[in-house]
Formats: structure tokens, C-alpha cells, sequence
């Protein structure tokens, strides 16, 4: 709910009005009017200034100010008129002309009824504003505590403070996106393939940080002589069907019999029932391995070495130069 609709659903209520009755006061329909006390629409300013002049205040009270605070300030009264609510005023005295003077002055000294956006006035110029110091921090509950109509103050004076504290979190909290990964170690290998189904055993594993790796299912593995660059660790996406295997790509490959061997494989599950593993390594022949032996398989994404690749020699570029050096021995000839 809003300060405004409040405002007019405690108003229209003080005053002993119906929904109905108040709506063809200010002419508009009943379900608008419901619309406002429920704060599924706002007024506009039209409505506005029609709605304070009948309950004689001001449009600022009425969008700034929760009268219901109010309530029992002494001086306010409202009653209802023809021309809308206005002030309750002293009844007109009917005692004999001698008694007129005393009774007078008895009625003088209580105080003169006053409109709903005087009393709203001197309600807040009354209120003793609280005092805000750079050097003693301030909490939002407790200042709103002492003086709730300046909360809105509050925040705009200290909004530049709040954007600074957020601007120096920024600029000294490191955010880390990095993803923590299991790591299997080469002395660990016959362990891993015994226990890798359970789940208490893989959150046990050593584990790494990288950077560049975005997701949490993958896995390092340290590679030996399979890999081109020797002590080698090698990171894997898990797979779990076979026939996301995609020909000629990377893999890890796991198995009882070879343990965790690096190959470029070949899916022959469908035809075949077997994986075709390829190394570029010369060394290294050629082999087929059982889908229903494999353990795990892993898709190579990344890998790190403290060694640098090896340059890749061009067959086409030896073939060119050895097309020029032939070219240039014909013509000293």
C-alpha cells in the first residue's frame, strides 16, 4: 500500500463515507476509486486536487504524509460539508445573554480547529530534525527511527557515500570466476578406476583452479608419454554417451587394461561396437578398444605443460623450397 491511498481510505473512513458515496462526490466511478485505496492505480492530478479540496488539505499531505499518524494530534476535526469536509467548528452558544460571556470564555480556551494540512504542517515543524555528521556513521534504522519523514532525505544526501562504498568493494573484492576441478594424479590411476562410480571418493580427490574453464564437469588427468609434451596435465569434458563421440577429435580415454591413455579417437560403436584409437605419435600403433571396456572418456579441452610445442614442420613448405633450390641449380647449368 501507498502513503496516498492510505490517505484516502483513512480519510473517506474518518468522514463516515462509503466507497459509493465518496466517488459520486469527487465523480468518478466506485471500482477506480477501489482501485486507488488498493494501490492498483494512482490518482492523477486531476483526482488529486478534487480529493484534498473535499477533505481540506493539500495534495503534498496527501502524497507525502500518512495522516493516520496524526490521528490524535489535538486540533484536528473533521466533519463533513456540502461543499466537502472541512474543519469542525464550536457550536453557536444558546445560553441566556448574561451566562454568553462566561461560556465564551470557557469555549476560548480550547483551542480552534484547524485544516488537516495546517496541523500536517506544524505536526513535522515541530519534529526536532536529526542532525547528520560525515564522521559518525549513521544507521537507516535508527534515523528512520527518529524521524521517519526524512528518509527520503537520508538517502539522497548520503547516496554519493553509498555509491563510493560500492565503487571501492568493486575495485578491492577480486571476483573470481575461476572453476575448481578434481585432479588424478599418475600414482593414483589403479585407485580411480576402482572407486571413480563413488561419489565419497571423487569429492575426496586433489583439485585445481583454472580460469578459462566455465563448467564443473570436467576432470585433470596427469599425462605420460602419450601426450606430445611429457608431465603434462590434461583437462576433459565428461562424455557420457558414446555417440557424442565425434570423429577425430581428442579424447581420454580410461580403461582397466591401458589405464588413462591420450588418443585421437574414431566412433565405430554403431557399426562395430569399438572405439578406433589414433596417435599422432609415430611411436604408438593404431588399436581398437570395446565400448564395454572403456571406463570413462573424457573430451580434451585444454591442457597445461611447462614445455613449449615443438615447431610443426610444412611438408608443403619443404616442397617449395625444394621446387626453388631445383629452379635456381637449372639455370646456373
Amino acid at each position: 500500500m501507498s502513503i496516498v491511498s492510505n490517505n484516502i481510505k483513512y480519510l473517506r473512513r474518518l468522514n463516515g463515507l462509503t466507497q459509493e458515496q465518496f466517488a459520486r462526490r469527487i465523480g468518478i466511478k466506485r471500482s477506480l476509486l477501489g482501485a486507488y485505496e488498493e494501490a492498483r492505480a494512482n490518482p492523477n492530478l486531476e483526482n488529486l486536487k478534487t480529493i484534498a479540496q473535499v477533505f481540506g488539505t493539500s495534495v503534498d499531505s496527501l502524497i507525502k504524509t500518512d495522516i493516520r499518524k496524526i490521528r490524535e494530534t489535538p486540533g484536528i476535526s473533521l466533519a463533513q460539508s456540502t461543499n466537502g469536509i472541512m474543519p469542525q467548528t464550536a457550536p453557536q452558544s444558546r445560553l441566556q445573554p448574561e451566562q454568553t460571556q462566561v461560556e465564551t470564555r470557557t469555549f476560548n480556551n480550547t483551542p480552534e480547529p484547524q485544516s488537516v494540512a495546517k496541523i500536517v504542517e506544524e505536526f513535522f515543524q515541530e519534529k526536532e530534525v536529526v542532525q547528520i555528521t560525515p564522521q559518525r556513521p549513521i544507521s537507516p534504522r535508527n534515523y528512520l527511527a527518529d524521524n521517519e519523514a526524512s528518509f527520503q532525505q537520508f538517502v539522497d544526501n548520503h547516496l554519493h557515500t553509498v555509491s563510493n562504498l560500492a565503487k571501492n568493494e568493486t575495485e578491492y573484492t577480486p571476483k573470481s570466476t575461476a572453476k575448481v576441478i578434481s585432479y588424478v594424479k599418475n600414482n593414483a590411476v589403479k585407485e580411480y578406476l576402482a572407486n571413480c562410480q563413488k561419489a565419497d571418493y571423487l569429492r575426496a580427490l586433489p583439485t585445481i583452479s583454472l580460469p578459462f574453464i566455465v563448467t564443473e564437469k570436467n576432470r585433470a588427468f596427469d599425462m605420460g608419454s602419450d601426450f606430445p609434451m611429457q608431465n603434462s596435465i590434461v583437462v576433459g569434458t565428461g562424455i557420457s554417451d558414446w555417440s557424442d563421440i565425434h570423429d577425430g577429435r581428442f579424447y581420454v580415454i580410461l580403461t582397466n587394461q591401458q589405464g588413462v591413455i591420450y588418443r585421437r579417437v574414431y566412433n565405430q560403436v554403431k557399426i562395430k561396437g569399438t572405439l578406433l584409437l589414433s596417435s599422432d605419435n609415430t611411436n604408438i600403433p593404431s588399436c581398437e578398444v570395446a565400448i564395454k571396456d572403456v571406463v570413462e572418456i573424457w573430451e580434451v579441452n585444454s591442457f597445461i605443460s611447462q614445455q613449449l610445442p615443438e615447431p610443426h614442420i610444412s611438408l608443403e613448405r619443404v616442397k617449395s623450397l625444394v621446387d626453388e633450390l631445383t629452379i635456381e641449380l637449372d639455370r646456373l647449368r
